[in-house]
């Protein structure tokens, strides 16, 4: 940032002018930047999925994704509207955001997402092992799919905050 002074008439005024500068440049600096700490609801949407051989699904960052933020993915669907947990029988993964975060704009995809092995092209992904998760694959019909928050990976069949959702 480039401050400029203008030239004053007197010592007071140049003072003066030398404060409000410093000032100006620390009120500045507490000004928050745009990546949030988590990740939150309208900050990612799916943009595609696999279903047909080995599965895979995409999303895109809408807003920048801090490092290490956190986002869970399911095929478990919620029992009613009014659920607070996920059923039982299909999967979890995880997903982190690499070092240096991921900017708004980024496509990540997860590839292999039927396996034990998911890998991400942006961060790193993750099976998520879980009570009642056995089924990998994702249905070629009548599936779903929940990108979500949770308070870790025992507690993944809660969300915190729901994030985006696919029905396909």
């Amino acid at each position: 940032m480039k401050i400029i002074n203008t030239p004053t008439r007197t010592r007071k005024g140049s003072v003066l002018s030398s404060l409000l500068a410093v000032l100006t440049a620390g009120c500045l600096a507490l000004v928050p930047t745009q990546v949030s700490a988590t990740v939150q609801q309208g900050d990612i949407a799916f943009v595609g999925m696999n279903t047909n051989g080995t599965d895979w699904i995409a999303f895109v960052a809408l807003n920048s994704i801090a490092a290490g933020d956190v986002i869970y993915f399911t095929d478990n669907e919620l029992i009613a509207t009014s659920s607070t947990t996920f059923n039982t029988g299909e999967s979890y993964t995880k997903w982190t955001a690499p070092a240096g975060g991921v900017s708004a704009g980024t496509v990540v995809t997860i590839n292999s997402f039927d396996t034990t092995t998911p890998n991400a092209t942006t961060g790193t992904a993750a099976a998520v092992t879980f009570t009642g998760s056995a089924n990998r694959g994702l249905s070629a019909t009548a599936e779903s799919m929940y990108a979500y928050t949770a308070g870790s990976d025992s507690t993944v069949d809660t969300p915190v905050t729901h994030l985006a959702f696919a029905y396909f």
